[in-house]
C-alpha cells in the first residue's frame, strides 16, 4: 500500500465512524423485479413506457448518426439535431434562448463559475444545490460576496440586502444574483418565489438583478404541460423590453430544467438570454472542453417531448 492509500484508507475510516461511507449497489428496479422503488427520480415512468420505447426505437432506426456526438458543441458536436432541440426547448418553456448540457451539475457550474463577476453579489439559499457552491467556488466573486439565507425565509432573505445595501462596495456596477431552487428536492417543499422576488425588488432595482432557479425536480410535473413552476407563476424572463412573448412580471432571468428526472433521459438545458447564452459558449468551461451530449440522447429527448402531452394528461396545469 502507498502513502496516498494508507493516507486515503484513514479518511474513508473516519467517514464510516460518522455514518457518512458510500458504496455502489445494484437494485433491479425493472418492472418485472417484484420490487417499489422510493427512491428513483423517474416521477412519471417515463423510462418503463412501451410507447416510447416503441418510438424512440423507431426514430434511431431512420436517424443516420446514433452514437456519440463526436466532439465538443464548437467543433464538430453542434449537429442540426442539437440546435433544433435547443430551439423546440426555448419555445416549450417559454425562453428566448436555451443552451444544452450533458448534465445540470455542468449547467449550475458553467454559470455560476463564469456569469458573475468580482464586483458582484450571489445570495443562495441555504438548500440550494452542492453544483451551485462549486461554480461560485470556481468563480471571480470573492467569498465575502457569496451570502446564504435560511431556507425558504423571506425575513432572513431580506436581512441580508439590509446588509448588503449597507456595504460600501454595493455600487450601481454590481449586479445581485439571487440562486434558488423552485423544489427542493430533500425537504419537497417549494420556494415562495413571488413572495422573495417581491423583497428583492425592494432593494435592488430589476435592472440590476439575475434571478436564477434552479427547476430539476419540478420539470414535467407542474406548469401547464410540465414546464415548471417558474412558469406557472407566469415568472418566467430573458425577454427584451416589450417582446410579445413575455408574460406576467417575467422576474426570473435563468430557468435550469434537467431531464434525469421527470424526463426519463439524462442532461440539462440552461434557459437564458440570448446575451447570457453566447457569453457561456465562450466562457463556461464544461461547455468548452467537454463533448457534446451524444446523439442517442438527444434523439430520446426529442422522442418524449414529441409526446409530453400524452404523458401529462393526469397532471394539473
Amino acid at each position: 500500500m502507498t502513502q496516498l492509500d494508507d493516507r486515503l484508507d484513514n479518511l474513508l475510516r473516519g467517514r464510516k465512524q460518522k455514518g457518512r461511507f458510500r458504496s455502489l449497489k445494484e437494485y433491479d428496479t425493472s418492472p418485472h423485479s417484484g420490487l417499489t422503488d422510493f427512491s428513483s427520480n423517474d416521477y412519471l415512468s417515463v423510462t418503463s413506457s412501451e410507447s416510447l420505447r416503441s418510438a424512440y426505437l423507431e426514430r434511431l432506426a431512420n436517424s443516420p448518426q446514433i452514437f456519440g456526438s463526436t466532439g465538443s458543441r464548437l467543433l464538430s458536436g453542434c449537429s442540426p439535431a442539437h440546435s433544433a432541440l435547443e430551439n423546440r426547448l426555448s419555445t416549450l418553456f417559454n425562453s428566448p434562448s436555451a443552451l444544452l448540457f450533458n448534465s445540470g451539475w455542468d449547467a449550475n457550474v458553467s454559470f455560476f463559475a463564469t456569469v458573475p463577476q468580482a464586483s458582484d453579489w450571489v445570495i443562495c439559499d441555504e438548500l440550494v444545490h452542492a453544483s451551485v457552491h462549486s461554480g461560485l467556488r470556481a468563480s471571480r466573486v470573492p467569498p465575502e460576496k457569496r451570502v446564504i439565507f435560511s431556507h425558504n425565509s423571506p425575513e432572513g432573505l431580506e436581512k441580508v440586502l439590509q446588509q448588503i445595501a449597507r456595504d460600501p462596495s454595493f455600487g450601481h456596477n454590481s449586479t445581485v444574483f439571487l440562486a434558488l431552487e423552485s423544489l427542493y428536492s430533500m425537504d419537497g417543499d417549494m420556494a415562495p418565489l413571488p413572495l422573495l422576488l417581491d423583497i428583492l425588488e425592494q432593494y435592488v432595482p430589476r435592472t440590476r438583478q439575475c434571478v436564477v432557479v434552479d427547476e430539476a425536480h419540478s420539470t414535467g410535473v407542474y406548469g401547464e404541460h410540465g414546464k415548471g413552476l417558474v412558469y406557472a407563476l407566469a415568472e418566467e424572463g430573458g425577454w427584451a423590453p416589450g417582446d410579445g412573448n413575455r408574460r406576467g412580471k417575467a422576474r426570473v432571468d435563468v430557468r435550469l430544467m434537467t431531464f434525469g428526472k421527470a424526463v426519463g433521459c439524462s442532461g440539462a438545458v440552461l434557459l437564458c438570454s440570448p446575451t447570457i447564452r453566447t457569453f457561456l459558449i465562450n466562457f463556461a468551461r464544461p461547455f468548452i472542453f467537454s463533448t457534446a451530449m451524444p446523439h442517442s440522447t438527444v434523439i430520446a429527448l426529442h422522442v418524449v417531448k414529441a409526446l409530453w402531452p400524452l404523458l401529462l394528461i393526469f397532471i394539473p396545469s
